[in-house]
């Protein structure tokens, strides 16, 4: 009988759970590290916006308990940067409207569980049907709880601390510390060119080891990836409001009106990678590792680029070398093989335009 493999001695998987656990420990330490060095300014915004409306709540319309103040300015700040204008105003409507509510319904029903319930019920019903967010909904819902609940003024001041809470977002969010809406526009393109890299450095990874797992693991990289193209379009309609809405930003229109353009090439390469991934996975399995290696250099290509998607130098590289992908395409081979190949050419073709490459070139160089 043949002897089977020999066990792992025990020693030795003890200090494999170990390399595994630190080098875990030192991955979430890495993340975190890496989430606070994005975070800490726009939250330290939040905490002196927060601060900054209590006191005019406090000393200048002299509110004695002003929570509400600082509690609209962390709402409205809380959100990401080019939306926070928007959701400032989105928490003062919906304050002012769930107080008008309520009031009307302590007054008409009194301040009891149909009061409560009426007062949730229509406010909930305006701000819908005004087709406003749900942040406007919830906040609409609150305060007509409070103005019922509470009666008298609560209403009425919890309205006027949201007024004041908002007008210090908006003077954080429009007028102080603006978004750059050319710069986050740009980082969303470079994000999606990294994700797309990635996918198709997984694509290639399950064409050479042709294993169930490779797979299963492309599949799960792959599905945040449809919601995340469609998400980069709808960015770019919020990036042009934010630099229409503020003052120091307006010089930026027409620099972003032109990058809508790239956008809408990003888009379709974005549907070209995925689709190629999809394609990929019919590669009869005899011709899958000779078709690996294209898909590694167009995922490289990627990955260039997401380095810095404004660089015209880098794009120019880009488009040369996109070109060159194409001419490793064989004249023979099974049609599953030949639709692969033809979807890495619109991969080839999206990526060049994106780049910088006229419509016309990249039609050309692909034949």
């Amino acid at each position: 009988m043949t002897a089977g493999p020999e066990p792992v001695p025990r020693t030795r998987q003890v200090r494999i759970v170990r390399h595994e656990a630190r080098a875990a420990a030192d991955r979430a330490l890495h993340a975190a590290l890496h989430r606070i060095v994005l975070a800490w300014w726009p939250i330290l915004q939040q905490a002196v916006a927060a601060a900054l409306a209590w006191w005019v709540a406090r000393h200048v319309f002299e509110h004695d308990d002003p929570l509400f103040a600082p509690m609209a300015a962390i709402v409205a700040l809380n959100t990401p940067r080019g939306e926070r204008g928007t959701n400032a105003i989105r928490v003062v409507a919906g304050v002012v409207t769930g107080v008008l509510v309520g009031q009307a319904a302590s007054t008409l029903l009194g301040r009891n569980y149909v009061g409560v319930a009426a007062a949730i019920f229509f406010a909930l019903l305006i701000t819908a049907a005004a087709g406003n967010a749900r942040t406007t909904m919830a906040q609409a819902a609150v305060s007509a709880v409070i103005a019922v609940a509470m009666g008298g003024d609560a209403g009425l001041t919890r309205a006027l601390d949201a007024v004041f809470g908002g007008a210090v977002a908006l003077l954080f969010s429009q007028l102080l510390f603006p978004a750059d809406p050319l710069r986050l526009l740009r980082r969303s393109e470079s994000e999606l060119l990294a994700d797309l890299a990635r996918a198709l450095d997984l694509t290639s990874h399950s064409l050479r080891h042709d294993d169930r797992s490779s797979a299963f693991t492309l599949w799960q990289r792959l599905r945040p990836l449809y919601a995340a193209a469609a998400e980069l379009s709808k960015a770019c309609d919020m990036m042009v409001a934010s630099a229409q809405r503020s003052p120091r930003r307006r010089n930026q229109r027409a620099p972003l009106q032109s990058e809508l353009l790239s956008v809408a090439h990003l888009s379709l390469l974005g549907n070209s990678c995925l689709t190629l991934s999809r394609e990929s996975q019919s590669v009869p399995p005899e011709h899958r590792r000779e078709f690996a290696p294209a898909i590694n250099e167009a995922a490289a290509l990627l990955q260039m680029l997401a380095s810095d998607p404004a660089d015209p130098a880098l794009r120019q590289l880009t488009v040369f070398s996109a070109l060159d992908v194409v001419g490793q395409v064989p004249e023979e081979g099974p049609g599953r093989l030949k639709a692969a190949w033809e979807s890495l050419r619109w991969v080839v073709h999206d990526l060049a335009i994106f780049a910088g490459a006229k419509p016309e070139t990249a039609r050309e160089a692909l034949g």
